[in-house]
């Protein structure tokens, strides 16, 4: 049996298999809705995934996290929320704050491009213009 032991924060956090996953103790001991519990928890989805063949190989715990960042965030609450502090816009979106500056990344580079704005040259309706000096 293949197992994934995933990592966040530098502590071994679960483990995955092809038919489960179980949390370390220290996170799951944590209350549900937990923002790093909820985090682990869509990391060790992708894992087992991963293992499952449903998502492409190699598994990195830096891809599991982007694929929980998606799972988790919203981008209309992002957007609306994205100029407050990292600590407000974690509590707002669900996630631990260190995942903040990530999320911000990667909620950029899935923005449409912002058009810049066209000026209208308003019509002169034939008037004649006064001559600049």
């Amino acid at each position: 049996m293949q197992i994934i032991t995933l990592t966040y924060d530098n502590h071994t956090v679960a483990h995955a298999s092809r038919e489960r996953f179980w949390l370390a103790l220290h996170i799951a001991a944590l209350p549900a809705g937990d923002p790093t519990k909820r985090l682990v928890t869509f990391m060790a989805l992708y894992a087992r995934n991963v293992l499952t063949g449903e998502l492409p190989e190699p598994y990195s715990d830096e891809r599991a996290r982007s694929f929980a960042h998606l799972a988790l965030v919203e981008p209309a609450a992002y957007r609306a929320h994205r100029r407050r502090g990292d600590s407000e816009l974690a509590a707002v979106l669900g996630v631990p704050v260190s995942e903040i500056p990530h999320v911000r990344r990667e909620q950029h580079a899935l923005a449409p491009a912002v058009r810049p704005r066209r000026t209208r040259s308003r019509p002169d309706h034939g008037r004649a213009r006064p001559a600049r000096r």
